[in-house]
């Protein structure tokens, strides 16, 4: 999924705590009117929540606000995508706050699902997320993941006292583009969206969207059944060394075959799914749990190599490919940060090994990583900078 790219330091995502009432009105920055704000918005691609805010509150820094009226919609702040309709005012049903206070209920204990806390990305020397009130008797837990340096991009998990969340979502997994290192993979084509559902022809120009019928051609030799899940993608383009970059598009999951051609339906979206894209059969997502990844102090160094597309600047969302895979120790999971390397420039200009940004391992192959940007100090992140892996999730 595409991501707006910025220059602006790295937001702060949490999870507001689940109490929160859906009526209380949304806070607007100074000389920003009520009128002036539209009532929803539709998502396109590039949007972020913070973009968002800056965009209609004035002020990138609410876009929580903005957040807990679409948690309906979003599950994940890092996450929106095309085509969500999301609230940019409280709902006319909901109850307004009562004037009186009254007596707080006794809290019922959330279940894992409800208690999964956010992660937040934090410029140490800019902001700090305040730590949730320990309960009576309960020492607050302060222990940050990495030690903090200033001026450098941390990962910092907020309500120490909760289950931390998977540090892996199914869709970071399935939408993340990888590398075929040279592999001769089973790729079949995808021929085009069949016109209409009921009738076995199809129109090899159109484009295919969320429910649409399509038919597929499998690779010679081999067949897809009914009930298998297929990943769409676009695999026109090659890193030099590293074979074709396999960038997803979507999921179809076949429902039935025509004069012994698969007809599947798209039942996930991650961009623009196209006629004579390539389709192989979708990879198993392992789910690794709730566990947090723990810090390493001689993790694998590896350098960045590439990326999908065309992006000068690194954003958070962005992917980015490493040169380390399996056979190395690399898995997904993994953090790694990118660091610029010390040293004097042509220029005269003198560089300190900062932390340029922080990512996570979403795809792993035999020589090759696909990571996710987190956070970012730098944005100009260029091929051969280093990578150092400093946490793994426990095996």
């Amino acid at each position: 999924m595409s991501r707006t790219l910025s220059t602006e330091p790295p937001r702060l995502l949490c999870r507001w705590p689940l109490g929160l009432a859906a009526g209380v009105a949304l806070a607007l920055a100074p000389g920003v009117s009520r009128a002036q704000v539209p009532d929803t918005h539709t998502v396109k691609a590039g949007d972020t929540l913070w973009d968002l805010s800056k965009q209609y509150l004035k002020d990138p820094f609410l876009w929580p606000e903005i957040y807990r009226l679409n948690t309906l919609v979003v599950e994940d702040p890092h996450w929106i995508y095309p085509g969500e309709v999301l609230r940019l005012a409280p709902s006319e049903k909901a109850t307004a706050v009562p004037q009186t206070d009254t007596t707080p209920p006794v809290a019922a204990a959330p279940t894992p699902e409800e208690a999964r806390p956010g992660i937040a990305e934090v410029p140490s020397d800019t902001m700090t997320a305040a730590a949730p009130a320990p309960s009576q008797g309960q020492q607050p837990d302060s222990t940050a993941l990495f030690p903090a340096a200033r001026g450098q991009v941390r990962l910092a998990l907020t309500a120490g006292e909760l289950p931390p969340r998977s540090p892996l979502h199914p869709t970071d997994f399935l939408a993340a583009g990888f590398l075929t290192e040279g592999e001769q993979l089973p790729f079949g084509r995808l021929v085009g969206p069949v016109t209409p559902p009921q009738i076995p022809t199809w129109e090899p120009r159109g484009a295919a969207t969320l429910y649409t019928k399509v038919a597929i051609i499998p690779p010679a030799g081999a067949t897809y059944q009914v009930g298998d899940t297929l990943l769409l993608a676009d695999a026109s383009r090659q890193l030099e060394g590293y074979g074709r970059i396999v960038e997803p598009r979507g999921l179809a999951r076949v429902v039935s075959e025509s004069d012994g051609i698969p007809i599947a339906e798209v039942v996930a979206v991650y961009g623009e799914i196209l006629p004579d894209q390539s389709v192989l059969p979708a990879e198993k997502f392992t789910d690794p749990g709730a566990v947090r990844p723990a810090p390493v102090s001689d993790g694998v160094q590896s350098s960045v190599i590439g990326w999908p597309g065309r992006r000068e600047l690194k954003g958070s969302g962005v992917l980015l490919f490493l040169d380390k895979g399996k056979r190395d120790g690399v898995a997904p999971g993994d953090v790694f940060e990118i660091r610029r390397a010390a040293g004097r420039q042509r220029n005269g200009m003198v560089t300190l090994p900062e932390v340029m940004a922080t990512v996570l391992v979403v795809h792993v192959r035999e020589r090759t990583a696909t990571v996710r940007v987190l956070g970012v100090a730098s944005p100009d992140v260029p091929r051969g900078t280093h990578a150092f892996q400093v946490a793994k999730l426990p095996s």
